[in-house]
């Protein structure tokens, strides 16, 4: 038996967040003998369904971002659960478990990169807790290839495990127009962003973008579903002639019948790892417009499975969403291959032993 311990700052519905989620589930159904303990640096959890899996969760509530105590409290559950691999899955949450496994002697994978920044400022917070642990790193994991160049991760230690997609997250979608109804749609077209509100994310040239198509068109709605701490702002800019067309969803534990709603997919960004939003909308069926850059290019193959666009480039991502909207049957077909990628690609099965195998690895 192999007991692994996994670390992260919070469980909110972020991408990382649904990854270590989706890698739990594929653990706990797997024939290999993997026992863990989830440890969560916060009381936010978003992803309930853990506490319906059969790892131990624990909670250390933290009273600031550099709370000390946390060392203790963290070494008291690992030491009872005693593990052979102590696994982390954000910078900060690296830096609690690093010494944390070295006190008890279990292998420290670090699988914090879960982004692909075309350049990280040195010194920085993201740097300098980089740069700090991977020299101590049994492993370092990364969901693209991209990601692990951007933060220079030693080639020897370094693993990229593409993210897995659980197919019973869609087995009880709910009717499409039921959802269309929901969110007051009376459009043929739907266009949606799924994302958080974040620096990271570029709300603004999705939106940008869809008020120049909506300047020809009258027959498509766009969608923003996220929060964050930019919603506001990108509300703002939505002209008050675009209040009916440009539409604000609140994050929905049902996204996936949300995204099922939608006839095109777009991601808008500045940095990304191999996002789980483009993920969902290829295994709908649906074509995608995202922004080149990062490990993007690792999942969508452009003009196969949907475009690649310029970064903040506004005209670019307008053009590419027009062209599938006026042509049904090139986004069909590049929806069938996206799905078909997705498949073959990015399973959960092949994911979770990725994971496994290193496990055995590290522990023999």
């Amino acid at each position: 038996m192999i007991k692994v311990v996994m670390v992260i700052d919070t469980l909110t519905g972020g991408g990382k967040e649904r990854r270590l989620v989706e890698l739990l589930k594929g653990l706990s159904t797997s024939n290999e003998t993997i026992t863990y303990a989830l440890i969560i640096l916060s009381d936010i959890v978003s992803y309930k369904e853990v506490y319906e899996l059969p790892g131990e969760v624990h909670t250390i509530q933290r009273n600031s971002s550099r709370d000390l105590s946390v060392f203790k409290k963290l070494y008291k559950i690992c030491r009872v659960f005693d593990p052979d691999i102590i696994q982390a899955w954000e910078s900060m949450a690296a830096m609690y478990s690093m010494p944390v496994s070295k006190f008890l002697g279990a292998k420290f994978i670090n699988s914090s990169i879960s982004h692909a920044p075309e350049y990280i400022k040195p010194f920085s917070k993201m740097w300098m807790r980089a740069r700090f642990t991977f020299p101590f790193s049994s492993a370092i994991i990364a969901n693209s290839k991209a990601g692990l160049d951007s933060y220079k991760a030693p080639y020897y230690k370094s693993y990229c495990f593409y993210n897995g997609f659980d197919y019973n997250r869609i087995s009880e979608l709910k009717d499409v127009q039921e959802v269309r109804n929901t969110l007051k749609i009376t459009t043929k077209y739907v266009v949606g962003m799924v994302a958080e509100f974040s620096g990271k994310k570029d709300y603004a040239t999705y939106i940008k973008a869809a008020q120049l198509i909506l300047k020809n068109r009258n027959d498509v709605s766009f969608i923003c579903v996220g929060k964050g701490a930019t919603l506001e702002k990108m509300k703002a800019l939505v002209k008050d002639e675009n209040q009916e067309r440009i539409i604000f969803v609140n994050w929905t534990d049902d996204v996936e019948s949300v995204i099922n709603s939608f006839d095109i997919g777009v991601l808008a960004t500045y940095t990304e790892g191999v996002s789980n939003a483009i993920m969902e909308y290829m295994v709908m069926g649906l074509p995608v417009v995202a922004t080149d850059g990062g490990g993007t290019k690792e999942i969508l193959l452009d003009q196969k499975t949907g475009y690649l666009v310029e970064r903040s480039n506004i005209s670019d991502l307008a053009d590419k969403i027009e062209s599938l909207l006026s042509n049904e049957q090139l986004a069909h077909e590049m929806g069938k291959a996206g799905k078909e990628r997705i498949r073959q690609e990015f399973n959960l099965e092949k994911m979770t032993e990725s994971y496994i195998e290193l496990y055995k690895k590290l522990s023999s």
